[in-house]
């Protein structure tokens, strides 16, 4: 099984790793362009990760 993202928990952030070419895309349509990034992640407060997680879910993506 093919995972798209991971996501990383560093206590009030999280970040979350696009791992192949439909994760990347789904990123571009659905983060702001200006989010800070970390590498290749996007960095994510906590506090506002479960409506992200739960877009990738409906889009058929997974996460690990």
């Amino acid at each position: 099984m093919t995972i798209d993202f991971t996501a990383t928990y560093h206590g009030s952030i999280i970040v979350l790793t696009p791992q192949t070419d439909a994760a990347e895309v789904w990123v571009a349509e659905h983060l702001p362009a200006d989010a800070q990034t970390w590498g290749r992640g996007t960095v994510i407060e906590a506090r506002y990760f479960e409506p992200i997680f739960d877009g990738i879910l409906a889009d058929e993506l997974t996460i690990n």
